[in-house]
């Protein structure tokens, strides 16, 4: 079954403003949703970009362009694309099209306002980020000295060692500046903690929730691109590998790439397997945002002898057997029972489904229809070099499966 990619969710209305009033709105739209980050504008086409974030990607583009209708009237145009590659999922549309409404709601809430109104916003937004100024006392006597001492929080003991244990460095300070703590308890304390860090930074084997793994002996990678971008404070990496790894690898590696950088606040990794063409989507992918984060899109090593298994168990004539690695990960066997041909898959979750086919011969090779025409007119064509090829209803190939 093929994922195809959806055209970018655009919306586009006119509002009885006049379009100097609109702009301002739109200019001004991180005000009302700090959710939204100004990314460009072209002033003299009248076109505004922001970006937002989401979980697990790299987020959006949201692009508004106005057109002057009349004087009192503009038609407001925006579009949602994502930052790397294109709408597949209708999860993802809805997305897109949550925020659509919030941002018409921010432009109509902007627009209902003065531009004074507007300034004001900003204004505050300013003075919020203002650091707070305490007033200095400089009228102190003795008095209100030991008494300040005595109500000192590093005074309770119980709050030191609470400190100690929960946040050392605080901790610690409090300890050593207690007056009635005994300095054969401070040391022991210090001490245990120092024993405690020293084993800490011992344990390499970790990294955030994951435990790293040895890199196969034989594998190799390299850097194909690199999107890194210090304005963003981002690290951007795609990476291509000899071959599959775990998740305990991929730990390994990711660590090993973030430390050949200058940190950023940032860091993406994209995944590619080598031999595999014309890649829609990586095979897996890792972050540090800040803590690392990794995703494996494709099938695992694991998850492959599986799936090889499950292909073995065909009642009938075997054609032949696929791999698609493009899009369902999947394997695919053509074989024939009694007078009648059937395709079998084996998704990488162990799933498996068995469906009817038509044969028919074209230029290009062995053409197979699904009998009942399933999965919107996909249909697959067994070419003269042995590998499977998959359309849609379009007729375009959108993926090829190689023999195994």
């Amino acid at each position: 079954m093929s994922v195809s990619a959806i055209p970018n969710p655009k919306k586009t209305i006119q509002v009885d403003f006049p379009i100097e009033r609109v702009k301002l709105s739109v200019k001004n739209i991180n005000l009302i949703n700090s959710k939204y980050t100004f990314s460009s504008s072209n002033e003299i086409f009248n076109q505004y970009t922001y970006s937002a974030l989401e979980l697990l990607s790299l987020g959006v583009y949201v692009d508004i362009n106005l057109n002057n209708i009349s004087e009192f009237k503009t038609e407001i145009t925006v579009e949602i694309r994502r930052k790397i590659g294109s709408f597949n999922d209708s999860y993802e549309i809805t997305k897109s099209n949550d925020h659509i409404v919030s941002i018409y709601d921010c432009i109509a809430k902007l627009t209902c306002k003065s531009p004074e109104e507007i300034e004001n916003l900003k204004n505050e937004q300013i003075e919020k980020l203002k650091p707070s100024k305490k007033p200095n006392n400089l009228s102190r006597n003795n008095s209100n000295t030991q008494t300040s001492t005595t109500n000192a929080w590093y005074e309770k003991k119980w709050l030191v060692i609470f400190l100690c244990v929960v946040f050392f460095p605080v901790g610690l300070y409090g300890l050593w500046k207690n007056t009635t703590i005994a300095n054969n308890w401070k040391f022991a304390i210090t001490s245990l903690i120092a024993i405690i860090i020293i084993a800490s930074w011992g344990d390499n084997s970790k990294i955030g929730k994951y435990t790293k793994e040895e890199l196969p002996k034989n594998f190799s990678y390299d850097i194909i691109k690199d999107e890194s971008n210090e304005v963003l404070e981002k690290n951007q990496l795609y990476v291509e590998l000899s071959g599959k790894l775990t998740e305990g690898q991929i730990a390994t590696l990711a660590e090993e790439l973030f430390n050949s950088k200058k940190e950023e606040r940032r860091f993406y990794m994209f995944y590619q397997l080598k031999g595999v063409e014309n890649n829609v989507s990586s095979w897996a992918t890792s972050h540090f945002d800040p803590e690392l984060e990794i995703v494996i899109t494709g099938s695992t090593t694991a998850e492959d002898v599986n799936k090889d298994k499950l292909s073995e168990k065909i009642e009938g004539e075997v054609i032949g057997k696929w791999d698609e690695n493009k899009y369902t990960f999947s394997n695919l066997i053509i074989y024939k029972k009694g007078n009648k041909t059937f395709i079998k898959t084996v998704f990488k979750n162990g799933q498996t489904s068995d469906v009817e086919l038509e044969e028919s011969k074209t230029e290009k090779g062995i053409r197979f229809d699904y009998k009942d025409g399933g999965y919107n007119g996909e249909y697959f064509i067994l070419n003269n070099e042995n590998r499977l090829e998959l359309y849609n209803s379009e007729n375009k190939n959108f993926t090829t499966a190689t023999p195994k």
